[in-house]
């Protein structure tokens, strides 16, 4: 008997459509969706998730002076992050809440308070016009050695702000302008540390050629 001819190969195009929880990558420079110079993933639909850790170690030095005293430590934290993505507009929340608490703190103080808040949205106006915004903000005790705003030294608790909105309009194909404004705050709770307290703008505008 003669077998069957073989069924020629076809390829079947891409459906439209995205699955659900599928990633959609959104950057100024795509053309698409992002949040400044942030190219962190969003995703279309909503995205709710919680959690919650508890650590600890010890800490050779806890007020952050020349022959500080040491002390071990527990820090229970609880985070929130929420997403949201849409072809014109994407968002991304992230709070966190927490205590470090000292079994022999030094300083009489038994904990001290760890909470942040971080924010980016973007927002497509026009085909040529994204409007990008983030901000982050944190209150606590401990230095903060990652920005220039938080003194090396432990103050007291403070509140530091970092906020920044840039403007991305794309001129040709191959070339694009970004506005910027940013604002830095940082505020010591501690009268005596006032005059660590910063206020700080920056304007900014480039233009990019790709």
């Amino acid at each position: 008997d003669d077998l069957p001819a073989p069924e020629p190969d076809t390829e079947t195009a891409p459906s439209p459509e995205l699955p659900p929880g599928a990633p959609v990558q959104i950057h100024p420079d795509e053309g698409t969706l992002g949040a400044g110079e942030i190219s962190a993933p969003f995703y279309i639909g909503r995205r709710l998730q919680l959690s919650a850790s508890i650590d600890g170690g010890y800490d050779d030095n806890v007020l952050t002076i020349p022959n500080g005293s040491p002390s071990w430590f527990a820090n229970p934290n609880a985070i929130v992050s929420y997403q949201f993505g849409s072809p014109r507009l994407a968002l991304d929340l992230l709070a966190h809440g927490g205590i470090i608490y000292y079994f022999d703190h030094p300083g009489g103080l038994n904990y001290d308070p760890v909470i942040s808040l971080e924010f980016t949205l973007a927002y497509k106006v026009a085909p040529r016009l994204t409007l990008d915004f983030s901000t982050s903000s944190f209150y606590g005790a401990q230095p903060d050695i990652t920005t220039a705003l938080s003194s090396t030294r432990r103050l007291g608790n403070y509140i530091s702000s970092e906020n920044q909105l840039f403007a991305h309009y794309r001129l040709s194909p191959r070339l694009s302008s970004i506005t910027g404004y940013a604002f830095y705050a940082l505020e010591y709770e501690n009268s005596a540390a006032s005059g660590r307290d910063r206020m700080q703008d920056i304007f900014s505008e480039q233009l990019r050629y790709l």
